[in-house]
């Protein structure tokens, strides 16, 4: 009774438009949004705690006239802390809906198969045949979506207990997810978006692929103006020349060609077993078969027998015993390190300058004898190719195991003892490290699992690589050729995993598809299915590209590299090697 008299009075005392926002639930006017509609759960009793206060004789609203004066209306303290207790309620209560509405769980096997038998006799049952069909003959189109719609749209014929409870361990476990990754916690990928992201990864791989390698053959259409750069022009020459394929039937290849395959024959003899491995014939033998034979092996071995006795000079003069594996290391990287004296064979002091790096045309893109170690021992300036592949020849020479080890357009030497694993980069005569060569930037994690780079190789590795090393030779000549792809496949049969021996093989596909691209003129991309050979032969090398790309193969871009390369003499790096070379006197002085 007290109540309803507290509301007659406040109805006497407020204006009409006070009345529609207070009492008016069933106003025709637009509902407001979800949480404006709370003053309808405000009972009428809350408002029985109100009462009037005389405020002067002001209206509530100056355009509606009322017979007696309104007054304002001020709420107790109770009517305030219950209004706002039920706000935040209700807004708690709002937000957790809106947070925890994860819909419906996964589709299991058993659920799939539950959905399938209350489908049967049913309209949609021969279409969802019929997806199926579809989806096992073109599996890269959109036909499972279509299936898992028609799944969701039978999902309300799952009845029983079973189902009840694996909807309610789907709704705790997305909840349990949602608190950890407020937390921070991102939960590992599932089976089928790893499988999705692998697809769409390789569908990017394959358009990117396919843009690059059609603007690399396009490289030799003439009849395209480019604007005048010096630097693309190099690049471009740089493409043409790899993208060269050899006139087999010109005399030049002929006379040519039988000196490579001798070599060819001579390495592939030492593989196979049935001669013995020698680092230091094979190396002589390519670079022999580039001068055609014209090489002086005697001059060859004094030069690198007078480096062997230069470093067992160093060793007797400073008391270290000549088969301590470590001491045999300490002196060879000498010769790359520092200037000394020593006494020659005469017993006079001699002066020994220390090889150094070539700077000019570094990978030989002009001048092919730029990487040959006979040229290094002439002039004794070389680069990553020949300087590691003398300290191998040296280290054999002198009985102890040495390692070649790969990076991106790289290479250098590992050795090391049941304490200490060294790493040597002969180009400046300083210790490195794993850390360092992948701080290039372009050796990827799966490169370094797939073992094509940074994985010491033995000798008979190196030698299959000297394989490689004859076809880069012969294709500096002459241009591509099967003479690549023969060295190639050989280089694989005894070292599986030669990055260089596959890349070979994709440029002589790209080589080949450009060659045929030429012969009509470079026709569009889309215009290849005019040309069934030559569409054959691009879908091959973008097949055989996109399979490079999953080894972990990056390109490096020669400005990277040689930015790269000049971190060696960085002060952490400079630090490092007067450690690595401290612990290595160490164990020089073992007896």
């Amino acid at each position: 009774m007290e109540a309803q008299k507290d509301k007659q009075l406040i109805k006497r005392h407020v204006s009409r438009l006070e009345k529609d926002l207070i009492f008016d639930r069933q106003s025709n006017k637009k509902r407001l949004p979800t949480l404006n509609f709370l003053s309808g759960f405000l009972s009428d009793t809350l408002f029985a705690h109100c009462r009037p206060r005389s405020c002067g004789r002001q209206r509530a609203n100056p355009n509606h006239k009322t017979k007696t004066p309104a007054k304002k209306i001020y709420p107790t303290s109770f009517a305030l802390v219950t209004s706002l207790f039920i706000l935040t309620m209700l807004f708690s209560v709002d937000t957790f809906a809106q947070n925890n509405s994860f819909g419906n769980p996964p589709l299991s096997q058993r659920t799939i198969e539950q959905i399938e038998k209350n489908m049967t006799n049913t309209s949609d049952w021969q279409r969802l045949n019929e997806l199926k069909m579809l989806n096992a003959n073109f599996p890269n189109m959109a036909y499972q979506q279509q299936i898992n719609a028609l799944y969701e749209q039978y999902r309300f014929t799952l009845v029983g207990l079973e189902f009840e409870k694996e909807n309610q361990a789907w709704q705790i476990q997305q909840q349990n997810l949602q608190q950890m990754q407020k937390f921070g916690h991102q939960p590992p990928p599932t089976q089928a978006e790893m499988k999705a992201d692998y697809y769409d990864r390789q569908a990017i791989i394959r358009q990117q692929k396919i843009k690059e390698l059609y603007a690399e053959i396009n490289t030799l259409d003439n009849s395209v103006i480019r604007p005048i750069d010096p630097i693309k022009s190099e690049e471009l020459e740089k493409i043409k020349r790899k993208l060269r394929v050899a006139d087999t039937n010109s005399i030049d290849y002929k006379n040519y060609i039988k000196y490579y395959n001798d070599a060819y024959n001579e390495l592939v003899n030492m593989l196979s077993g049935k001669t013995a491995l020698n680092l230091k014939r094979a190396v002589f033998v390519v670079e022999n078969a580039y001068h055609k034979n014209k090489l002086n092996y005697e001059k060859y071995c004094k030069q690198i027998d007078d480096l062997a006795f230069i470093c067992k000079q160093i060793m007797k003069e400073k008391g270290l015993d000549l088969k301590n594996y470590m001491a045999c290391h300490y002196t060879i990287q000498k010769l790359f390190a520092e200037k000394f004296t020593y006494k020659n064979s005469l017993g006079k002091d001699v002066i020994f300058e220390p090889f150094g790096y070539d700077f000019i045309d570094i990978f030989g893109d002009n001048d092919q004898t730029k990487g040959f170690v006979t040229k290094l021992l002439d002039t004794k300036i070389g680069q990553c190719h020949s300087m590691p592949l003398l300290y191998l020849i040296l280290a054999e020479e002198l009985n102890v195991n040495a390692y070649l080890a790969l990076a991106p357009n790289h290479s250098y030497v590992k050795f090391g003892n049941q304490y200490q694993a060294f790493g040597f980069e002969t180009t400046n005569g300083t210790f490195t490290s794993d850390e360092w060569i992948v701080a290039s930037g372009y050796i990827s994690p799966t490169a370094i699992k797939n073992q094509i780079y940074l994985a010491p190789l033995a000798k008979d590795k190196v030698i299959a690589e000297c394989l490689i090393d004859l076809e880069e030779g012969m294709s500096f000549l002459f241009g591509k050729s099967n003479f690549s792809i023969k060295c190639s496949n050989a280089t694989l049969k005894y070292f599986p995993n030669s990055i260089r021996s596959i890349l070979t093989i994709s440029n002589v596909l790209v080589a080949e598809c450009a060659q045929t691209a030429s012969k009509y003129n470079f026709p569009k991309e889309t215009d290849y299915t005019k040309y069934p050979n030559l569409k054959k032969q691009f879908d091959e090398m973008i097949e055989y590209e996109t399979a490079v790309e999953q080894t972990g193969y990056m390109r490096i871009p020669q400005d990277q590299y040689e930015k790269w390369q000049q971190t060696a003499n960085e002060e952490k790096q400079r630090r490092e090697h007067l450690k690595l070379l401290d612990k290595l006197k160490e164990y020089s002085n073992e007896k």
